[in-house]
């Protein structure tokens, strides 16, 4: 193994394990659906990450870095993206939990 790639290894080692995003929507998937049926949503999730790692290879950092207007409303569009989907989780919320009354 090059040491190049060290770092890079190191760096998917963490982040596989971190409790982010889509490591929280797959648990919380799992528990809910099993194991089974989460296989789908983790494929995904893995080659999501490896794109986005092939796009940045391939100049799409490069690209941002040179155009900031770009790369300023993506993070707007996220923002916003993400926002509504903040939304819609507040407004489907169920019930909530009381401690010590039985259900």
């Amino acid at each position: 193994m090059s040491q190049s790639m060290l770092p890079f290894i190191l760096f998917a080692l963490v982040a596989s394990l971190s409790p982010g995003p889509t490591n929280l929507l797959i648990l919380a998937h799992g528990a809910r659906l099993g194991v089974r049926a989460s296989l789908l949503p983790i494929l995904a999730a893995c080659c999501t990450a490896a794109t986005i790692v092939l796009l940045v290879g391939l100049g799409l950092g490069e690209l941002l870095l040179r155009h900031p207007l770009a790369q300023q409303l993506m993070s707007w569009a996220g923002a916003l993206w993400l926002s509504g989907l903040a939304w819609k989780m507040l407004r489907s919320a169920g019930a909530p939990l009381h401690a010590g009354t039985a259900q």
